[in-house]
């Protein structure tokens, strides 16, 4: 998939009117993001050449306006994070190795998924979605999983135990497999002579957050110029618009003291004590209290004075 093909997908997007559209196998060459023509934003992370793998998200304008930052993890794992009116959102994005595949590329895509996973925080709404090469077959939820539901479609391969285990292993449920839908709303890849119809794209979800999930289904006509079909979900959430929680705090820095230098690098080596038992919002959150702390001690504050923005 070129860059041409941008805007073909946000007019698809856009079309269907989903704010977060997950990539896979782009193909596109480098990593990064930029604004298609019809706007919104696309974020893609891809291989050094161009050809090869490649995942990406395209937000549209609500979505890029409740952005909180992105990780381009890979050329097979990007993650978003958006900000939620109550929980904020993080969605990561896969694209995993086909089944020709050796053991050992599959092992080492599913670590270090895990490993992206375990930096979520455990606040956050969390799903994950994309191509994942494996068949989990029909019924077999009703048997004797608690991660598939009752609506899964046609046979199981190996690949299918491994990603089973994969969400048992983190309390995830597949999202696509929990609601009752025609055949041609539950395959999501269709060979290239039409003849054959598997279901291999999943959506997760944390099995705490399955009820904010209203309905998923696929759209096989959707045109996005690629043999898998469209697989979308309704979810219950409200996101916000990223903005300044307050007004920056400002210090007279002219009379810095040397005891402020001091206390804040004895606060700092007591935080990093701890850095690997916390997460980085509780960090972010005590390393600016170390430094107002500090400031409030030894500096003194700037007033605010009210500055007219036209003249007389």
């Amino acid at each position: 998939m070129g860059l041409g093909k941008s805007n073909m997908i946000t007019s698809e997007a856009n079309g269907y009117e989903l704010k977060i559209l997950g990539i896979a196998e782009h193909r596109w060459a480098g990593e990064g993001h930029f604004r298609p023509q019809d706007g919104g934003m696309m974020i893609y992370s891809g291989a050094k050449s161009a050809g090869m793998c490649g995942v990406g998200f395209y937000l549209s304008r609500d979505m890029e306006k409740a952005l909180m930052g992105y990780n381009l993890v890979n050329e097979r794992i990007v993650l978003v994070r958006i900000r939620g009116r109550h929980r904020n959102l993080t969605s990561i994005q896969v694209y995993a190795p086909t089944t020709q595949a050796d053991d050992e590329e599959i092992e080492a895509f599913y670590e270090e998924l895990q490993v992206t996973i375990a930096k979520v925080n455990k606040r956050d709404v969390a799903v994950i979605m994309g191509d994942f090469n494996a068949k989990i077959g029909e019924n077999w939820g009703r048997l004797n999983s608690n991660a598939i539901g009752p609506y899964g479609l046609g046979g199981r391969n190996p690949r299918g135990d491994r990603l089973e285990d994969f969400a048992v292993e983190h309390d995830l449920v597949i999202a696509n497999t929990l609601f009752q839908h025609p055949k041609r709303r539950l395959y999501t890849w269709t060979s290239p002579d039409g003849n054959t119809r598997n279901q291999i794209d999943f959506i997760f979800i944390k099995r705490k957050w399955r009820t904010s999930v209203l309905n998923v289904k696929a759209f096989p006509g959707a045109d996005c110029d690629t043999d898998h079909e469209l697989l979308s979900m309704s979810i219950r959430l409200k996101v916000v618009k990223q903005k300044a929680d307050h007004r920056p705090i400002r210090f007279d820095f002219e009379a810095v003291a040397n005891e402020y230098s001091v206390e804040v690098r004895n606060r700092f080596a007591n935080l990093l004590q701890d850095i690997d038992e916390e997460e980085p919002d509780a960090i972010a959150n005590r390393a600016r209290e170390v430094l107002i702390t500090a400031a409030d001690t030894h500096l003194r504050r700037k007033k605010w004075r009210r500055q007219h923005w036209i003249s007389d």
